[in-house]
């Protein structure tokens, strides 16, 4: 029996040592496991490069798009240009001219021909879109013998016009106050009232509506006030005065003093004519006193 319960004890005893071995092992590779730097993973909803650029365009793109579309941030300048130019064939050149203005969407507004012996002139006035005003003055300037003259002015009008919608805005504001009002008043007198205020306000209101259509229009389309002078010859030197012509010249300013002296001493009749009866007068009286002497005697 004890031979039997021997080996049983030591198998027993060999049993939990394994046991004790194979714990200590599981507690160690836990512990390495836990010791060892786990990577970092990005979070799921972090974008890798690519996405951040796209979302860098769509930013740009939102606020590109957000600044258009306020108009109050737009830049309204009108621009005017003031061209002379002389060139060689006059019809020739407006007729290729007129073709290059209108494929810019211009059109021209008025003209007007003067001509004479020596030169024929057009005056032109072109109005133009906007972005078409730099091409427009270099199509002008083209095939021309000389530029006279050339000068272009700019207008920034954007305040005026942001300032302009803003009366307007409040005018219509009190406009539809006083409609309300009106509805309120009961008195005659008080209906009369409203109503010529509203009448006032919107006088204004069509002046401002007006105010702003100008300048929009000013400053979608440029102007081009273009002077065209053809050279048709030569005109005559002034002839230098000869001799005979001095003559003749000497003789009129004369006869001109003269006549302007006639007429002064003409315009002061009443005066001669008063010191003609004060003249009788005196020469009556010393007659009159020769008589009398004449008689004592």
């Amino acid at each position: 029996m004890k031979k039997i319960l021997l080996p049983a004890l030591l198998a027993g005893l060999i049993l939990v040592a394994c046991n004790n071995m194979q714990e200590k092992r599981d507690v160690t590779v836990a512990t390495d496991q836990a010791n060892t730097p786990i990577p970092e993973m990005p979070p799921a909803d972090q974008p890798g490069p690519d996405q951040q650029a796209e979302k860098q365009k769509i930013r740009t793109a939102t606020t590109a798009a957000a600044t258009t579309s306020n108009p109050d941030w737009d830049r309204h300048i009108i621009r005017t240009a003031r061209l002379k130019l002389e060139i060689k064939e006059l019809k020739q050149y407006y007729s290729v001219m007129r073709d290059r203005i209108r494929g810019m969407g211009g059109y021209i507004a008025s003209e007007e021909l003067t001509e004479n012996d020596f030169e024929r002139q057009l005056q032109l006035s072109i109005r133009i879109p906007v972005d078409q005003f730099e091409a427009a003055l270099e199509a002008v300037s083209i095939h021309t013998e000389k530029t006279l003259e050339r000068h272009i002015t700019s207008q920034d009008v954007s305040e005026e016009l942001v300032d302009t919608r803003a009366r307007l805005q409040t005018k219509e504001q009190m406009r539809e106050r006083y409609k309300q009002l009106l509805g309120q008043s009961n008195k005659l007198d008080d209906i009369l009232k409203m109503e010529t205020e509203i009448n006032q306000v919107q006088e204004q209101i069509e002046r401002g509506a007006g105010r702003i259509q100008f300048l929009q229009h000013a400053a979608a389309y440029s102007t081009i006030e273009l002077s065209l002078i053809q050279k048709l010859g030569d005109a005559p030197a002034a002839a230098e005065p000869e001799s005979e012509n001095a003559l003749l010249q000497a003789i009129r300013t004369g006869w001109s003093f003269m006549r302007d002296l006639l007429l002064a001493l003409i315009s002061i009749w009443p005066l001669w004519l008063i010191a003609a009866l004060i003249y009788m007068a005196i020469r009556r009286h010393k007659h009159k006193v020769s008589a009398k002497g004449n008689t004592h005697l």
